[in-house]
């Protein structure tokens, strides 16, 4: 098997942070949010993960090849391209990584969290009995096929419609697929192009099985724009106090090299981090970081590895790593990087 990570975005909705890094590189509690798609990924053992780019592509790869490591098991390509090609047409420009065996391809810049360990396992094992042109990874969602494009199927998965706005019923795609090497016949041979558009529904319609796999208790976090990310990491956070999402949020981030010790009910610090301040705040802290004794917290603050904030507010906000704030500041519902 083979993988793909569409990470070739422009990153808009997330000025002015992506001034800075390419939106799949941002830290997600100082994880990069790639990061979260390549974790599940590696359990499939993949030969080869391709990671399509555009906007500041060097902080990718970067990204990624930091967190695959000298351990890895794959080839990590990249496949920059100077024009966005779209879902589709990056997917095209990346076939000589893909080509010959069944693949997945799964956003760079979402993140998914599993209530169990098998992450895309059942989606791939489900994908291969229906043998199916292409299996995509469904949720619960209650804005699906109304403010968000929904995915509707027959009891057994046949997916009928695709990316509509316009029903009830509709499940929430995850933004992950499994597809058959034949999927390349059904794409335009050059181009930008829609993966569901001008590739899967024309495949439906001429009769090929394209199917929906639901997994109902997936933890998808938007991460959309600066504001969902934000609320998104709050919802993190509220779920490491509980039991059925935080054993792989705490996976995560052991994968890529960070232990994190629980101080208390809300508070994570990993090794060399300081903070003496609110105990009912939420607080994730990388290596050898520090909130000051000068700062309030309020609601939660997630700082990286080696950043400092020490004395002001940071309400809701989330440090990336080696930020130095000494001054007296605000920040509230930022990313600061």
């Amino acid at each position: 098997m083979n993988a793909m990570l569409l990470c070739a975005g422009l990153g808009t909705r997330f000025l002015p942070v992506t001034e800075k890094v390419a939106k799949p590189a941002i830290p997600f509690l100082n994880i990069p949010l790639l990061g979260y798609s390549l974790f599940e990924i590696e359990k499939l053992k993949p030969k080869t993960i391709a990671i399509n780019t555009h906007h500041l592509p060097k902080t990718v790869e970067t990204a990624a090849r930091e967190l695959a490591g000298a351990q890895a098991k794959y080839g990590l390509q990249f496949s920059h391209e100077p024009e966005i090609l779209g879902s589709g047409g990056g997917i095209r420009a990346a076939e000589a990584h893909l080509a010959g065996d069944e693949f997945i391809v799964a956003n760079g810049d979402e993140v998914n969290v599993f209530a169990h360990s098998a992450g895309y396992g059942p989606l791939v094992e489900f994908h291969r009995k229906a043998n199916a042109l292409a299996t995509l990874l469904t949720t619960v969602h209650p804005e699906a096929g109304r403010t968000m494009g929904g995915v509707w199927a027959k009891p057994d998965g046949t997916i009928t419609r695709l990316g509509e706005k316009d029903g009830e019923n509709a499940q929430h795609f995850a933004g992950v697929f499994v597809f058959s090497p034949r999927i390349f016949n059904f794409m335009p041979k050059t181009g930008a192009f829609h993966i569901f558009h001008e590739c899967l529904i024309p495949a439906i319609r001429a009769g090929e099985r394209v199917m929906a796999y639901q997994d109902p208790d997936i933890l998808w976090l938007d991460t959309t724009d600066m504001k969902s990310f934000v609320a998104s990491t709050e919802r993190a956070l509220i779920e490491l106090e509980k039991a059925k999402y935080a054993k792989q949020l705490l996976a995560v981030q052991e994968r890529f090299g960070h232990k994190m010790n629980h101080v208390n009910n809300r508070q994570w610090l990993a090794t060399g981090a300081h903070f003496s301040g609110n105990p009912s705040a939420y607080v994730f802290m990388g290596e050898n970081s520090e909130i000051g004794p000068g700062a309030d917290v309020q609601n939660f603050a997630v700082i990286g590895q080696d950043a400092r904030f020490l004395q002001g507010v940071v309400e809701s906000s989330v440090v990336g790593p080696n930020v130095h704030i000494n001054e007296l500041v605000a920040l509230r519902r930022q990313v600061v990087l």
